[in-house]
């Protein structure tokens, strides 16, 4: 076969690098087409996820690494169990004579309450049912303390009764009528009290009474006589509500009081407490200075009017 000569392979290399300036200058004179706005997107969407599944693969990996040390520094404390939180403290208050181991006795807890589990207006509403506790706040301090704060009712006449189980003894009245049997008080201050006369008790329960009507009027003339008087309430022993149901306005309403040198003393409750114990004392005074041994009644009921009647 014969040999190319080299003007031929000159003339073959530069034909072929001719055509190869020609296609290029043909691709370059192309006019390129814009991408469109649905095309962007796809685009950005497709590096967004791929962003993403990055950053939330670095965090997975970042996350088991830190529960592994995380694990490992505290494994004491993550394998002891937390034992259960206790109640370590009962801070009581009252303004009366009620003992704190008579209160926490009657909230009736578990040997080992909870905080937690609690429920503070039951435990509330079992402190009211007991008569002589007007009114019990409670609330929990945490980690472990309750406090219990306690509003007694004061007594302002005393009765003797029979209570359900046969026994006799002394009730208790307190200024809103309710009746209870009281507890801790001295026998100094019971003493003290004038008793109640004329009430008929009615039960609404074991040791529960219906309030007696009037009592708070009856509890309003004997403050004015302690302030007013004194030599007077001294001298009364014995209220009756024999005559007097707690109204009032009733046309024969009376007040009632027993004493040992006036021996029935008789005031309205309708009118006014401190001029009918300004009439009765100057009576009272009046009688002591005539040197009478006792009297038999001094009636201030009327207005204007005052009537005494000697033995």
């Amino acid at each position: 076969m014969p040999r190319k000569s080299k003007t031929q392979s000159k003339s073959a290399a530069s034909s072929e690098a001719s055509h190869w300036r020609s296609l290029q200058t043909q691709k370059a004179k192309r006019k390129v087409r814009p991408q469109t706005r649905q095309a962007r997107q796809r685009r950005w969407l497709k590096g967004l996820r791929v962003t993403a599944l990055a950053t939330l693969s670095l965090l997975l990996v970042g996350g088991l690494a830190w529960s592994v040390w995380f694990a490992n520094d505290n494994w004491e404390v993550l394998s002891t169990p937390r034992p259960e939180s206790q109640l370590q403290e009962i801070q009581v208050t009252t303004d009366g004579v009620l003992t704190r181991d008579w209160i926490i006795g009657h909230l009736e807890l578990s040997a080992e309450p909870n905080p937690l589990e609690l429920d503070l207006f039951a435990l509330k509403q079992q402190l009211e049912s007991q008569p002589q506790i007007a009114s019990a706040e409670l609330r929990l301090e945490l980690p472990g303390t309750l406090h219990v704060d306690v509003l007694e009712r004061e007594p302002v006449l005393r009765m003797r009764t029979r209570w359900p189980d046969g026994s006799t003894g002394v009730a208790l009245i307190a200024r809103d009528g309710t009746v209870y049997e009281g507890y801790n008080y001295s026998r100094e201050r019971l003493m003290r009290l004038p008793g109640a006369v004329g009430i008929r008790l009615v039960s609404t329960g074991p040791g529960r009474y219906e309030p007696i009507q009037g009592v708070d009027v009856v509890a309003d003339l004997l403050e004015v006589a302690a302030h007013r008087a004194p030599e007077l309430s001294q001298d009364w022993k014995l209220i009756s509500f024999e005559r007097f149901d707690g109204d009032v306005n009733a046309p024969d309403a009376l007040i009632t009081i027993y004493g040992r040198y006036v021996h029935e003393w008789v005031f309205s409750p309708a009118e006014d407490f401190p001029s009918q114990l300004a009439a009765a004392r100057q009576l009272y005074r009046q009688a002591k200075s005539s040197r009478l041994s006792t009297l038999a009644q001094v009636d201030v009921s009327f207005p204007d009017h005052a009537f005494v009647r000697a033995q």
